[in-house]
C-alpha cells in the first residue's frame, strides 16, 4: 500500500497518476468532531469533495470509472455494497475510512501505457484527504465503473443490468423494484421487502463512535448479479448509481 494523495485543508488533487498495480484505493478523510455530531453530517461534508477516477489507455482510450462523485455517496455506497465505513472520533477530529474497489476482484496491471488518474475538488478548510493504492495477489481484466442514473418520480424506468453488480438507490425515495434474471426469474420488491433483505443479507455496513448501522444508511445498496435489468419506481426525480464491470484491456 502506498500513499498517492496527501491533502490539507482547502487543496484539490490534479492530475494523479497511478502506475502501480492496483486493485483498490484506500480513502482517509478527517475533519473537526465539532461538524461530526451525526453520521448524516459527515456524510454531507464530505460531499463537498468531488471525485473523479479515469482509466487511461493508449490503447483503449479513456474510460471515466467515477464522474465527478460526492466523497459522502461514495462512502456509503463502496461500504454498502461490500465493507464497512468506520468513523472513528479522536479528540477534536473525526476520521473516516472506506476502501473504493476499481479492480474487479484483483489488481489492475498499471504502467506507462494504462494509468488511473485521480481528481479531486471541494477540498476545505480543517479537513484533511489522504488516498492510498492497494495492491492485490490476483490480477483483474475488468475495472469497476460507477454509472450514475437519473430517476424520474412516480415514472417506472428499466436499467440494463447485464455486466452489473450493485444498484443503488435512494432510500427515501424507493418505492419498488422489479429485478429481472437470466433464465425468466422475476423478483419484485416493496420497500420493506427491499429493507429485510439487505439488513439480513448485509450485516453490519457502517461503525460511527461504535454505534453499528446494519443494511443500509441513505442507500439501498442491492446486489444484481446475474440479473438482466431492474425495473425501478421511484418517488421523486433522483440519482440513482450503478455499478458495472469494463474491460481494462
Amino acid at each position: 500500500m502506498s500513499k498517492i494523495i496527501s491533502l490539507v485543508g482547502a487543496n484539490n488533487a490534479t492530475n494523479v497518476q497511478v502506475k502501480q498495480s492496483t486493485a483498490m484505493l484506500c480513502i482517509e478523510y478527517s475533519c473537526l468532531t465539532a461538524d461530526a455530531a451525526t453520521q448524516a453530517a459527515v456524510l454531507t461534508k464530505m460531499n463537498n469533495v468531488l471525485v473523479d477516477v479515469d482509466l487511461q489507455s493508449k490503447g483503449l482510450g479513456t474510460k471515466n470509472l467515477l464522474a465527478k462523485m460526492p466523497l459522502g455517496v461514495l462512502a456509503e455506497i463502496y461500504s454498502s455494497g461490500d465493507g464497512v465505513l468506520d468513523m472513528s472520533t479522536v479528540a477534536a477530529t473525526t476520521l473516516v475510512r472506506f476502501s473504493i474497489e476499481v479492480g474487479a476482484l484483483g489488481a489492475l496491471d498499471l504502467n506507462d501505457q494504462t494509468t488511473i488518474v485521480i481528481e479531486t475538488t471541494g477540498g476545505e478548510a480543517d479537513t484533511a484527504l489522504d488516498v492510498f493504492a492497494v495492491d492485490y495477489p490476483v490480477g483483474s481484466i475488468a475495472a469497476v465503473k460507477c454509472d450514475k442514473i437519473r430517476f424520474s418520480a412516480n415514472a417506472p424506468q428499466v436499467v440494463n443490468a447485464q455486466s452489473a453488480t450493485h444498484l443503488h438507490l435512494p432510500v427515501a425515495s424507493t418505492d419498488n423494484i422489479e429485478i429481472n434474471y437470466r433464465g425468466g426469474k422475476v423478483v419484485t420488491l416493496e420497500k420493506k421487502e427491499i429493507e429485510s433483505w439487505l439488513v439480513k443479507g448485509h450485516g453490519i455496513v457502517s461503525n460511527f463512535k461504535t454505534a453499528t448501522t446494519s443494511g443500509f444508511i441513505n442507500y439501498y445498496s442491492i446486489p444484481i448479479t446475474d440479473a438482466v435489468s431492474v425495473k425501478v419506481t421511484m418517488s421523486a426525480d433522483v440519482n440513482g448509481y450503478m455499478f458495472n464491470y469494463v474491460s481494462a484491456k
